[in-house]
């Protein structure tokens, strides 16, 4: 569908147009790599993995080798000291996700009570299961919330979730509980092949259980997959395509927003990494259980993205980020053996617009 819109016209300023990277041109310019100085700002958003356990196993999960080889929580020290640590450090977001389910710490009270007073921007990125049990800490304090459903029936729900078919219905009850106290939620739909018929399904769900919006986009090939084969045929891409088109005429007003992302992928959802280096390295950092300091949300698991491990505090991280063996893992990134990027634009952006200034940022 070459005229084919990931969002409203009148809505191109939302939470999902990485252009937003722009906004932080000031940090970019604050880096300083070469000529033998190195310094790098503290990193604008970090991702905390609270536990690397699930009570289920999706398909396409992107952690399913981090939870296959490595079934563990976040230690209770780490959760205790990481929102002192980050509220001092100057992050601006924290988003708890995974890994495995967040939820699924024992530790999650805690946190949130140490988060009450942060600075920073607080986010979670939940399968929703649990989401009764921390309702009103969740309503309070994060500024958003995804919910990662992926259906329109419970059938297909419980086929991608590999779970069973009640489990659906347990969720949407939790996401409606929420969307009582809380303005932002969003029902996230990760397509694959068994879940395009339910896309207008699940737009018309999500209205229906008052999220503000669907956020939805294709599945991506994991970076342990060595297998590069095209994923969806062209046939299939168009049907999602219209599934959404459609789904946003029909539904989308000004409380509740269809977006279908899809510009971090080439027109038959492949790969489109189109960019040298990943400078988001420098801007971005999750944390994983047992002291993993890792630079991408795309690759955990990977060796090759993790800044250090084995930690036995948080504070210990800053004796890594900046480092030399940070500039020297940013340089042997190969960006060509990468999955889908989240921070594809960012990189982009960075590279085009402030780097090599190819559009005369001066001239406004």
């Amino acid at each position: 569908m070459s005229n084919y819109r990931e969002w409203s016209m009148r809505d191109e300023f939302n939470p999902f147009n990485t252009l937003k990277i722009l906004r932080h041109a000031d940090y970019w310019s604050n880096i300083n790599i070469e000529d033998g100085k190195i310094f790098v700002p503290p990193p604008i958003a970090v991702t905390i993995d609270p536990a690397n356990i699930c009570n289920y196993s999706c398909i396409g999960c992107n952690a399913q080798k981090v939870i296959a080889e490595n079934k563990t929580v976040m230690s209770e020290k780490w959760m205790n000291e990481l929102p002192q640590f980050l509220n001092d450090w100057g992050v601006r977001s924290v988003t708890l996700a995974g890994g495995g389910e967040p939820l699924m710490s024992p530790y999650m009270n805690d946190f949130f009570a140490k988060s009450s007073d942060s600075k920073y921007e607080l986010a979670l990125i939940t399968n929703g299961y649990f989401i009764d049990k921390f309702l009103m800490p969740i309503g309070l304090l994060t500024k958003w919330v995804g919910v990662s459903v992926d259906a329109g029936t419970a059938e297909t729900y419980a086929y991608i979730k590999n779970t069973d078919v009640a489990s659906f219905n347990v969720v949407l009850k939790n996401i409606k509980k929420l969307t009582s106290i809380h303005p932002r939620v969003t029902y996230k739909f990760l397509i694959n092949k068994q879940n395009i018929e339910e896309i207008y399904t699940a737009v018309m769900i999500a209205k229906d259980l008052g999220c503000s919006a669907i956020h939805i986009r294709p599945i991506g090939l994991t970076w342990y997959e060595t297998d590069k084969k095209q994923i969806f045929s062209g046939e299939q891409v168009d049907k999602a395509l219209a599934a959404i088109s459609e789904a946003r005429q029909a539904f989308e007003d000004n409380s509740f927003k269809v977006y279908g992302v899809t510009h971090k992928f080439d027109k038959n959802w492949q790969l489109a990494n189109c960019f040298e280096k990943c400078w988001a390295t420098f801007m971005y950092l999750v944390m994983e259980p047992n002291g993993v300091v890792s630079t991408c949300c795309d690759n955990r698991g990977n060796p090759a993205m993790q800044l250090a491990k084995g930690l036995g505090s948080p504070w210990e991280i800053l004796k890594y980020w900046g480092s030399e063996a940070h500039v020297k893992m940013f340089n042997e990134i190969d960006v060509k053996k990468c999955p889908r990027c989240t921070f594809t634009l960012h990189n982009s952006a960075y590279e085009n617009c402030i780097l090599k200034d190819k559009m005369d940022v001066n001239f406004i």
